[in-house]
């Protein structure tokens, strides 16, 4: 598995294409830039299987309609089907890398425990809501797809539609929980591991007395 990243969109949305390698790819969260997104994927000589998002918020998606049409299958949290469908509900008009997304059903609602697979490679979905009702984050091997729930430093806002802030609290410390060290990848910004975030990152609710 090789995992690339596009930061694409007026909000830098970190784009994952992770190359199976066996000429496929997933791409998590397409949130802008088809035409970047298929170049890429051109130049790689990679077909894009599966669109997998973290969340349904327009950011996340907008790409999505070129994709499909170049035969990938999208692939939603099922509690943010609703967003999928109406991105208005947070003014996804008012951005302009938002034109050309065309909202139709996603191929398949996952939830928690819920696994994609391909040549190999499975993700999981963990169901972390807050940011938006069905915020989630993608479990590989040694990796965390975090979306918006958790940033390097950081964590998604909860003021939009379908945000909560307990259950986000909830969602954060259910992620520090986890056994092990994960990479974090976010939905937007740098990069970050999971032993990291659990001593810096305020919002985990961890301390280094928690921790040594």
């Amino acid at each position: 598995m090789e995992i690339h990243v596009l930061a694409v969109g007026a909000l830098q949305t970190n784009c994952y294409l992770i190359d199976t390698g066996a000429g496929n790819a997933i791409i998590v969260d397409p949130g802008a830039n088809p035409g970047g997104i298929l170049e890429f994927l051109s130049r790689e000589h990679l077909r894009p299987v599966y669109l997998i998002y973290t969340h349904g918020h327009y950011d996340h998606i907008g790409a999505t309609t070129p994709l499909r049409q170049a035969g990938a299958k999208a692939i939603l949290p099922r509690e943010d089907r609703d967003l999928f469908l109406n991105p208005a509900l947070i003014g996804a008009g008012l951005f302009t890398h938002f034109r050309g997304y065309t909202p139709e059903e996603p191929d398949l609602l996952c939830g928690e425990g819920d696994k994609v697979e391909l040549d190999g490679l499975r993700l999981t979905f963990l169901h972390t809501p807050g940011h938006s009702k069905g915020s989630s984050v993608l479990m590989g091997d040694g990796v965390l797809f975090t979306g918006d729930t958790l940033f390097a430093g950081g964590c998604g806002r909860t003021d939009l539609y379908g945000g909560s802030e307990q259950q986000l609290n909830a969602s954060l410390k259910r992620l520090a929980a986890l056994e092990g060290d994960y990479q974090i990848l976010p939905g937007h910004g740098p990069q970050s591991m999971l032993s990291v975030e659990r001593i810096t990152n305020p919002y985990l609710g961890t301390s280094y007395d928690d921790i040594f």
